[in-house]
Parts: C-alpha cells; sequence; structure tokens
C-alpha cells in the first residue's frame, strides 16, 4: 500500500512538471490589414500563463508578454471586440473572474 502512495505522488509530482503550450488563439481586423495572436504557455496547471501578445499589420509590428491567471487560453477566455480597423479591445477573464483588459491601436504599437 505504502509503494502505491509513493507511486501516486510521484506521477502527481511528474506532471506537475511538464510544460503546457498553447498554440496562438487569432483575430484580424474587419478589412484584414492587422492581426493579433496570443499564445502561452505554463509550468503546471495551478502556474499562471506566461501569455504573449503580437500584433503585426499595416507595417507594424509589436509583442508584450505577460502573466495571466486563467484556466485556458482560448475564444472562452480570451474576447476580441474590433471598433472599426484600427482598434481592438482584447479581454482576458481570470479564474476569480476578474478581467484583464488591453486596447491596441497603431500608435499603442510603437515601441513594442
Amino acid at each position: 500500500m505504502q509503494k502505491l502512495i509513493l507511486l501516486v505522488i510521484s506521477v502527481m509530482l511528474l506532471s506537475s512538471c511538464s510544460q503546457e503550450k498553447k498554440d496562438a488563439v487569432v483575430s484580424n481586423s474587419p478589412n484584414g490589414e492587422i492581426k493579433i495572436s496570443i499564445s502561452g504557455k505554463r509550468d503546471a496547471s495551478v502556474s499562471p500563463w506566461v501569455t504573449d501578445i503580437k500584433a503585426e499589420g499595416k507595417g507594424l509590428k509589436g509583442n508584450i508578454s505577460f502573466e495571466f491567471y486563467g484556466s485556458d487560453l482560448s475564444d472562452k477566455t480570451i474576447s476580441f471586440e474590433w471598433e472599426g480597423n484600427d482598434k481592438c479591445t482584447l479581454t482576458f477573464l481570470q479564474k476569480d473572474d476578474t478581467k484583464r483588459v488591453f486596447e491596441f491601436t497603431p500608435n499603442s504599437m510603437d515601441g513594442m
């Protein structure tokens, strides 16, 4: 019985050490000129996502990284709201139901 308990604990520890990665969740502006993609990775299911937001188009490229405390990186936890072709509001729904909001415009991408 003791060996079984040790085996279960070992499996749990090893599985928590594997890194989880998520492919990009992508949205394009209505005219298709700007593309925003979000991808991330985390060390364990209890860890935050190290999230990368990449914006490109109209000759601009930008990237920011931050920690996201969400259950998943998907269209269930991330929403894109385009206002015209040049402004996008990204909303991330975290585990505690708080929202993290980012606004992207061509000017906000300068220097990223």
